[in-house]
C-alpha cells in the first residue's frame, strides 16, 4: 500500500478530519470569509479553526471551473 502525497490540501483535510473527529456529533458552522470551520460548545462557546482551502461556489464547480 502506497502512502498518499502530503500535499498542502492533504494537509489541510487532514486538520479538517481531525478536528471534526473529536466532537462529531456537534453542530458546525463554516464561515467562508474568515475561512473557518466553527464547532458550538455545549456551554454556548465556539471552538474554531483556520483553514487555508479555496472557496467555489456551486456554479464554478458544475462548469469545472
Amino acid at each position: 500500500m502506497s502512502e498518499q502525497e502530503e500535499t498542502p490540501l492533504n494537509t489541510e483535510l487532514g486538520r479538517l478530519d481531525k478536528f471534526v473527529d473529536a466532537a462529531p456529533r456537534h453542530d458546525y458552522t463554516i464561515d467562508q470569509t474568515k475561512q473557518q470551520l466553527c464547532r458550538q460548545l455545549p456551554n454556548g462557546q465556539q471552538q474554531c479553526i483556520h483553514l487555508n482551502l479555496e472557496c467555489k461556489s456551486l456554479d464554478e464547480l458544475e462548469s469545472g471551473v
